[in-house]
């Protein structure tokens, strides 16, 4: 009944216009997520540094802290040895010495622990690391691909004169 040559060449060119629109948000959507979480991994990355260090100062600090306690344990020793009348040598030097190296071997074991979670904390910052950079670069494929996609569907729907 009514007949509009130029409004329907004109929807046309809309809707070609609109998928172009539309490729461009998705897109950009598409980066500010990715970027997104690229941001949560980095902090999370960040932590686990954090507690690469904190693991290392802490046992560290533990072996002192044994190493301390060892020290005043064989002074008191020492101490209730002479004030009992007993020499320093033969067994109170045996049992100071035994004394001694078994509290050096618990806080090396202290040392040995700390370093293996600061290891673990420091592989899994680095992993963090590594992945925020992969998802960055994912959500720019991913971008790319989802305008490219809509730009050739927004052309293939352009009419044609």
């Amino acid at each position: 009944m009514f007949d509009f040559p130029i409004l329907a060449t004109g929807v046309g060119e809309i809707a070609a216009v609109i998928s172009i629109i539309s490729a461009g948000v998705g897109a950009y959507a598409s980066v500010a997520s990715a970027d997104a979480q690229a941001d949560a991994e980095e902090f999370n990355a960040k932590v686990a540094a954090n507690d690469a260090r904190a693991s290392a100062e802490q046992a560290n600090f533990e072996a002192e802290q044994r190493r301390s306690r060892t020290r005043r344990l064989l002074a008191s020793q020492r101490a209730s040895a002479l004030k009992s009348g007993v020499t320093e040598g033969g067994s109170l030097m045996n049992v100071q010495e035994d004394t001694a190296i078994q509290s050096e071997l618990d806080a090396l074991a202290a040392i040995y622990t700390g370093q293996i979670e600061s290891n673990r904390s420091r592989a899994k910052s680095q992993l963090g690391f590594a992945a925020a950079r992969n998802t960055r670069s994912t959500g720019l494929l991913t971008a790319t691909g989802e305008g490219l996609g809509g730009a050739s569907k927004g052309l293939a729907s352009y009419p044609r004169t």
